[in-house]
C-alpha cells in the first residue's frame, strides 16, 4: 500500500512531481497486487501511481487498486531524451528513434476516481492508462471508473506507440492521440 494522504500532499514541491511508483530505463519488473492512492496535488500534475519510462521494457502491471490518483498507469511519457537502448531491437518500426516503452502489459487493474478534492485540483483526473512513445504494449482486461470525466480513460500518444487495446471497461472515452492501437471487446 503506497499513498500519499492530505498531510503529506501539503509537502509536495515542484509543481507536484511525486508518484507511487517512478522506474526509469528498467528491465522486467512486476508491479502486483498493489493499492495505490492519492498522487493529486490541488495545483501542477502529479505523475502516474504507476510509471514506467526512458527505455523501460517488459513490464508487467497487474491486479492492482489505484484510487483517486491524477494519473493511473503510465508506460512511457516522452518522444525524445537518453533512454535505455537494446542490441536486439525490440521495436523495428522505430529504426533507431527514441522509444519511451518497449512491450509491456496493463492487465487487470482496477483504476477509480471519486474524490471531490481531486475532481477541484488545477487538472483532475487526468488519465487512467496512459501509453505514449510505448511500442508493443498490451492493455488487456482493465476498469478505469470515474464519477466525473478524465481526460481519457485509456489513451495512445505519440506515432511509435503501437498497442492492443482488449476486453477493458471504461466509463469514459478511449482517446487516440497520434498512435496505432488495435481495439477489440472493449466496452465504454
Amino acid at each position: 500500500h503506497i499513498e500519499l494522504t492530505n498531510s503529506g500532499r501539503q509537502q509536495i514541491r515542484n509543481d507536484c512531481y511525486t508518484g507511487g511508483i517512478d522506474a526509469h530505463q528498467a528491465r522486467g519488473w512486476v508491479v502486483r497486487d498493489n493499492r495505490i492512492e492519492g498522487f493529486w496535488c490541488p495545483q501542477g500534475l502529479s505523475e502516474h501511481a504507476v510509471h514506467f519510462w526512458r527505455g523501460s521494457r517488459d513490464t508487467q502491471v497487474e491486479r492492482n487498486v489505484l484510487p483517486n490518483n491524477a494519473r493511473g498507469v503510465g508506460l512511457g511519457l516522452v518522444t525524445s531524451g537518453s533512454g535505455r537502448t537494446y542490441s536486439d531491437n525490440p521495436c523495428p518500426a522505430a529504426d533507431g528513434t527514441y522509444v519511451d516503452h518497449y512491450g509491456g502489459v496493463v492487465r487487470n487493474n482496477f483504476v477509480f476516481a471519486n474524490d471531490k478534492g481531486l475532481f477541484a485540483s488545477e487538472y483532475g483526473f487526468d488519465s487512467g492508462i496512459a501509453l505514449w512513445q510505448a511500442c508493443g504494449a498490451r492493455v488487456m482486461h482493465n476498469t478505469v471508473a470515474s464519477t466525473q470525466p478524465p481526460f481519457s480513460s485509456i489513451e495512445w500518444r505519440f506515432p511509435l506507440t503501437d498497442a492492443e487495446i482488449i476486453n477493458n471497461l471504461v466509463t469514459h472515452q478511449l482517446l487516440d492521440r497520434g498512435g496505432t492501437a488495435r481495439l477489440s471487446g472493449n466496452l465504454q
